[in-house]
């Protein structure tokens, strides 16, 4: 081992030794190229999809499509308690009411799924109305079956806060 250590301290050339990046090097990398390397982060995502539903310029796959990445990105409780951090619960139970019923199914999906075994924000959702909402559509005969069924979907990940909130007033 010394002999292998010997000879390849003699046979190194200092000169050739790789410098370490300058601070000023570091702080000169391209967000773009890092997005490349390590991909965007979810909070990025959720936005970029809350936007590409909002953009009137966005096809409707494109539209299923964010709202299909959005609905998997907030299956993780800290993605689905950053809707109410970035304020996007506004823009997606405005979603609700969008022409398109398949739109309106998966936007409910996503809300479903946000609240689901998650109090803060089964919280947030009631405080923007999505309780509301959801019960609207319910109520509403001539919604679309498949519409429907996500908005019970949504409303029995939030009955958490209804149990709370009605052992509250029972008191």
């Amino acid at each position: 081992m010394e002999k292998l250590l010997k000879w390849s301290t003699e046979n190194s050339d200092p000169s050739n030794v790789p410098q370490q990046p300058t601070t000023q090097e570091k702080s000169e990398l391209d967000p773009e190229v890092i997005d490349l390397i390590l991909g965007k982060s979810d909070a990025v995502q959720m936005r970029e999809a809350v936007e590409a539903v909002s953009n009137p310029e966005t096809s409707l796959d494109d539209k299923k499509i964010a709202l299909d990445n959005l609905e998997m990105l907030v299956e993780q409780i800290d993605n689905a308690n950053d809707i109410e951090n970035m304020n996007l619960w506004p823009q997606i139970l405005s979603f609700l009411s969008l022409p398109e019923a398949s739109l309106r199914t998966q936007a409910i999906w996503v809300c479903g799924t946000a609240v689901q075994n998650n109090p803060k924000a089964q919280k947030a959702f009631f405080e923007k109305g999505g309780l509301t909402l959801i019960l609207n559509i319910l109520k509403d005969a001539d919604e679309d079956m498949e519409v429907k069924s996500k908005a019970l979907y949504a409303l029995s990940g939030e009955l958490r806060i209804l149990i709370l909130l009605y052992s509250h007033a029972s008191h």
